[in-house]
């Protein structure tokens, strides 16, 4: 999934994005691990920010292929 992000502009987004779980709307978080360093962007649910849309999607498409497991 790398190929899906731009390190940079992701390294750059606000640590949070929106008002992720106001009103009942809920949140989303991403992880970002590059060399040493860590960034967690939270955002407001099913409004991923453009850099991470890809990646989001994707995850979205796994968690679809758990709905059956026991």
């Amino acid at each position: 999934m790398k190929n899906l992000l731009d390190e940079d502009k992701v390294m750059a987004l606000p640590e949070r994005i929106g008002c992720p779980d106001c009103a009942d709307g809920g949140a989303e978080w991403v992880i970002i691990t590059v060399g040493d360093k860590t960034h967690k962007v939270v955002f407001e649910y099913g409004k991923a920010p453009a850099e991470l849309a890809a990646v989001v999607a994707k995850f979205r498409a796994l968690k679809e292929t758990f709905k059956n497991c026991n």
